[in-house]
């Protein structure tokens, strides 16, 4: 059976005339709330593994049909991925299918560096889902349902009742939480301002938030890491011809994919997270130090880098997360070539100015303009730039409370947060703990919510064969 969705003719008046679920009650039914890039494969793959079990799947968004999430939702072309698509297959079993259905549209020719943009590989994952939801899957269903999660609740013994915004209640067996990451949290220092001139402050990670600005307008960026990469292409697209002002703790930009990426076979070194992370870091450097490549050593730790983190002690991680995180983004999620080579002329031009400090206060000034003031890295010399918008590149807030629906499900027990706030406390396998510490209840996490258990759980290459793992669990 194939993609039932809200927008369909008939379905929308059936799900708004009803407060139950509307399919049929008999059959196992799967809630996936959140249908980006982790939500909607997972869907995917309970289709093709269903077979001739009675199932349904229910992938809840509250956008217009699948756009698997804020990353692959752009269309600027200037917005390439940060993996090549040699590396973006999203089937376990076909680690080609990606960069084949590139080639067959002859889309490498253009992007001969084989990093191509975001917006292509969207096409190819939608490509691919409704082609799985097509095939025959007797007893099988997916259905769509464009609708926002207001509160999930356990209901009967093994079971949950899921309140939509919409009024409509579905019953399920099972859930998962696929909701993606949260929006930005407005920093200390710019509450004040964001609360008394919204106007002036936007965050790069809502849609539209490039409208509000004028050509010559001259834009703070605070932060330095992909979301300011992907904010700067995009005024630079948009033909912006103000001064750009970065600034970020350290100051430093994601490091680019060399050009012979092509080249680089991962290596191994033994490291022993209960020894620390300097003592892995050490490890590390001499080996670089002796000739091998950051980058192969990187890729060689791929594989292992969820157990690694699983195992280092708490303490660890705690040092790990305030001294060694933001060397560990800058080069674990890196820039695509040409996306570093845009970024090297806007600086070399003078468009793009990086700063290292950190932020201390941001107020209003006559006129249109704001100031932003900052404390110089290895100083205690406090100093200000002024401009006329602040545009927020911090990243995504990774605390409970910053979702509703997250918020609510802790109050009620049925999860709670990770020690280090980085998301929800689960399993290695997704199963989410609940306040007693318990995993009894068939509720589940995937993507960035289980940052603070697997810590790399975000790229495609480790959420595909990490999605199709739990879809084989939940169908057990």
């Amino acid at each position: 059976m194939g993609l039932i969705s809200q927008k369909l003719p008939g379905m929308e008046a059936q799900l708004a005339a009803s407060s139950r679920d509307p399919f049929a009650a008999d059959t196992r039914h799967i809630a996936i709330v959140g249908a980006g890039y982790a939500g909607t494969m997972l869907a995917w793959h309970l289709h093709q593994l269903a077979s001739a079990r009675e199932m349904r799947v229910s992938l809840i968004d509250p956008g217009a049909g699948i756009s698997l999430g804020l990353a692959y939702s752009t269309d600027d072309p200037s917005h390439l991925l940060n993996v090549p698509a040699s590396r973006m297959s999203a089937l376990v079993d076909a680690p080609r299918d990606f960069i084949d259905w590139c080639q067959a549209r002859r889309i490498l020719e253009r992007e001969k560096d084989g990093f191509v943009p975001r917006r292509v590989f969207r096409e190819y994952v939608l490509e691919r889902f409704a082609g799985q939801l097509s095939a025959p899957a007797p007893g099988a269903t997916v259905g769509v349902i464009n609708d926002s999660v207001s509160a999930i609740r356990q209901a009967a013994a093994m079971s949950f009742a899921i309140s939509l915004h919409s009024g409509i209640e579905l019953q399920a067996d099972a859930v998962v939480l696929a909701t993606g990451n949260q929006p930005p949290l407005v920093p200390e220092a710019f509450r004040a301002l964001s609360d008394t001139q919204p106007e002036r402050v936007s965050a790069a990670l809502h849609q539209g938030w490039a409208d509000r600005i004028e050509q010559d307008d001259r834009v703070i960026l605070a932060g330095t890491g992909l979301t300011m990469v992907d904010a700067a292409l995009t005024l630079q697209s948009r033909g912006h011809r103000g001064e750009l002002i970065a600034i970020s703790r350290r100051g430093l930009l994601p490091v680019a994919h060399r050009k012979d990426w092509r080249g680089v076979r991962p290596t191994q070194v033994p490291l022993e997270p209960a020894r620390g992370c300097l003592s892995m870091l050490q490890t590390l450097r001499n080996a670089v130090r002796e000739g091998e490549r950051w980058d192969a050593l990187l890729a060689g730790m791929r594989r292992e880098i969820s157990a690694l983190w699983t195992t280092m002690p708490p303490a660890e991680k705690q040092r790990f997360l305030r001294h060694l995180r933001t060397i560990w983004d800058v080069h674990r999620h890196r820039m695509a070539p040409a996306s570093a080579s845009a970024i090297r002329t806007m600086q070399e031009s003078g468009t793009l100015k990086i700063i290292a400090g950190t932020f201390s206060d941001a107020s209003a000034l006559a006129g249109d303009r704001i100031s932003v003031s900052y404390r110089a890295r290895g100083t205690d010399e406090m100093r200000s730039v002024e401009g006329q918008r602040l545009v927020l590149c911090t990243g995504p807030d990774t605390s409970l409370v910053a979702s509703p629906l997250l918020a609510q499900m802790q109050r009620e027990g049925l999860l709670c947060a990770d020690p280090n706030d980085l998301g929800v406390k689960a399993m290695p396998s997704g199963k989410l703990l609940n306040a007693r510490g318990e995993s009894d209840l068939h509720l589940y996490a995937i993507g960035s919510l289980l940052r603070g258990t697997l810590w790399e759980c975000t790229a495609i290459p480790d959420l595909r064969g990490y999605v199709s793992s739990m879809a084989k669990t939940l169908l057990t």
